[in-house]
Formats: C-alpha cells, structure tokens, sequence
C-alpha cells in the first residue's frame, strides 16, 4: 500500500507532554514553520546564480483545555512572569484508533509566551478553557514508518 492509499489520522485523538507528564488538552493549533527566502536584490545577476539563504521561524502553538484544579500550567506561566527560563521539551502525540503514536511533534526549547483564562458566564452552560500559548527553538516530527 502506498502513502498516497492510506486513509488520514483522526484529529480529535491525541496527547500532549508539557516535558512534566501528559494532560490533557482539548485542542491544539499552530504547529508549523514560516519560512523566508532571501536573495541578493541589489545584484540579480549574481542572485539568480547562488542559492537563496531561508530563514525559518516556528510558528507559535495554542493549547487550549478544560480549566481544572491542576496547576502545573498556571505554575510554568508564573515562572515565566518572575523571569525564570524554564524551556522545555513538548512532545505533541496524534494517536491512531488503538491510541499508538502515529505521527509526533517534538518542540524544542518551548517557553510560554501567552496566557488566557476562561471566559465565565452565569448564563452559560460550556467548559471553563484556558489557552497556553508557546514559542518554541525548533519543531522535529515524525510519523511511525509503518503508517
């Protein structure tokens, strides 16, 4: 069977390490790379001959998820606010029905760099959520080899 046969991985069935253990979150967003290319504009002659130079930033990532009496996110945001580095290893798992890995992110240097808390309605009836926002050094991914 090819890669181009296989059917895709389900988005709601996934897990995220915070480099402290997994919880759970509800949603996750963001995952990528923003990628510039460069060129020699003062010299097309000599641009069009040499390889253009990238730059590649890491796009920042949300986590969103049911606000509970679990403070280890609040603890790392609270770090960050009183000037403590605290970059960690996030380890992002989209599982497959079994809830084996199938394909992973791994965020290396990850530093919160947003906070959001629940929105809170007396006439409402939906989940308190916050959102953990994360700048991160660099994303590696993989996907198990047996698809």
């Amino acid at each position: 069977m090819s890669a181009v046969d296989r059917d895709p991985y389900s988005a709601n069935n996934f897990e995220v390490d915070l480099g402290t253990g997994v919880l759970g979150f509800a949603e996750v967003s963001g995952l990528g790379y923003e990628i510039a290319y460069l060129d020699d504009a003062h010299n097309h002659e000599r641009a069009a001959r040499a390889p253009k130079r990238v730059t590649a930033r890491v796009s920042e990532v949300s986590l969103r998820r049911g606000l509970t009496d679990d403070l280890s996110v609040w603890q790392w945001v609270q770090a960050a606010v009183d000037g403590k580095d605290e970059p960690r290893t996030v380890t992002i798992r989209l599982l497959d029905a079994q809830r084996r890995p199938a394909c992973t992110w791994v965020l290396r240097g990850a530093r919160p760099t947003k906070w959001v808390g629940p929105t809170l309605s007396a006439t409402g009836t939906a989940v308190a959520i916050e959102e953990l926002v994360l700048a991160a050094d660099s994303i590696d991914f993989s996907a198990r080899p047996d698809g």
